[in-house]
């Protein structure tokens, strides 16, 4: 079907626009007739990387698309989208305001140090705080776990404190998340956690990335990019998952490894860098 892109629109790597559309019902499908509604793009759009369109969806002016996210309907003019379906995550027609967050959240290089991005993570470690305060009072728990992070799959979810986040919004958790004592994620860019994962004690997951240009690097922009971690996953104490990764279902990541590439399902990893010593 036809793709109809505005101008200054910003297309991150791997981003896939799908026109083709088959059948539901299985007895119209096997006559393979496919149909192909039409695409549209408004001006000034960002779509992060690993974004998917799907056939039919109009995407408005202003808008910024996560990265990983997954656009199932229209997205009105001037807001930001992330997740899988998208969902709105914020107006953003204060261009001003929240124009580095757009950046963050496309994969695009943004100013760390920005006012409103300092402001966001300052809350971030209230929320974070207020978790040990009411650890033992299960039903704020539950309300404070769900004010942190973007998403919960659950009120099964344990986050033993001391933690840290970046950001917590945007972060996603499936059923029945637990995470050890002392864990950081620096979610600057989307966080995707499956059902039943563990974190051992001191995990790592890191988003966030600095140019290796020294030059570069004293001018404070930086860059991030989403984490993907599947269901039935145990990270071991201490382990650390880097900018980009994406881990598979049933995976167990051994203590203290450095993950710096994407784990297929059924393994066991371990090592600096990771590597696969067993099949499960």
């Amino acid at each position: 079907g036809r793709v109809d892109i505005g101008h200054d629109v910003v297309l991150g790597p791997g981003v896939q626009v799908y026109t083709p559309q088959h059948p539901l019902d299985l007895v119209a499908r096997a006559t393979k007739v496919v149909t192909a509604p039409s695409v549209r793009i408004g001006n000034n759009v960002r779509v992060g990387g690993g974004a998917i369109i799907l056939p039919g969806v109009r995407i408005g002016n202003g808008v910024t698309v996560g990265a990983g996210s997954v656009v199932t309907k229209d997205v009105p003019n001037n807001v930001v989208v992330a997740g899988n379906p998208a969902r709105i995550f914020m107006d953003s027609s204060n261009d001003t305001k929240y124009a580095e967050q757009k950046k963050m959240l496309a994969g695009e290089p943004y100013f760390g140090g920005d006012p409103y991005l300092t402001e966001l993570r300052k809350q971030s470690q209230e929320r974070a705080a207020k978790l040990a305060i009411v650890r033992h009072e299960p039903a704020k728990y539950s309300a404070a776990i769900r004010e942190l992070l973007g998403s919960v799959g659950d009120d099964k979810a344990i986050m033993e404190s001391p933690m840290f986040f970046d950001y917590g919004c945007n972060t996603q958790v499936g059923k029945r998340f637990q995470m050890n004592i002392s864990c950081t994620i620096l979610d600057c860019a989307r966080v995707d956690i499956g059902d039943d994962v563990l974190f051992g004690p001191c995990v790592k997951i890191f988003t966030a990335e600095h140019p290796v240009d020294p030059v570069a690097r004293l001018t404070g922009v930086e860059s991030a990019r989403p984490i993907k971690i599947g269901n039935n996953v145990w990270i071991g104490g201490s382990a650390i998952i880097l900018p980009g990764v994406t881990i598979g279902n049933n995976v167990t990541v051994g203590a203290g490894s450095v993950v710096t590439k994407d784990v297929p399902d059924n393994v066991v990893v371990a090592g600096n860098p990771a590597q696969i010593i067993k099949l499960v």
